[in-house]
């Protein structure tokens, strides 16, 4: 009897919006981690099938052509230089900034741990 393999909600594309990205990136990562045994190329060339939209399409294309070689159907990159590539592009740097700044604002109240982690974690 073969094993079933998780099957999980494929995430949405990502558009370029830079306040979704770490939303999709961890979605993105769980959703590659249930292709355990896949090549890494097709990781990527599955990631880059995920990005798409009228305010991103150019930065793929431009990716693409930098990085894929059509003939032998492989990326120049590992994953982890892609996801690198990305965020270096769209992680949203004001709000990781402002995150940061409430962070350093919030105190734990005596009794009420509970409050304080579910508030450090919408962070």
């Amino acid at each position: 009897m073969r094993p079933q393999r998780l099957r999980l909600r494929e995430p949405d594309p990502f558009t370029g919006d830079r306040t979704t990205y770490r939303t999709w990136k961890s979605q993105m990562e769980r959703y590659l981690a249930t292709f355990r045994q896949t090549a890494e190329d097709d990781l990527i060339s599955t990631l880059m099938s995920y990005i798409r939209g009228p305010g991103i399409n150019e930065w793929v294309n431009a990716y693409s052509d930098q990085h894929f070689d059509g003939d032998d159907r492989e990326w120049g990159r590992t994953l982890a230089e892609v996801w690198a590539d990305l965020d270096a592009v769209y992680t949203d740097r004001v709000g990781e900034h402002a995150a940061l700044l409430r962070m350093n604002e919030l105190r734990q109240k005596p009794g009420q741990a509970a409050e304080y982690f579910v508030e450090l974690e919408k962070l």
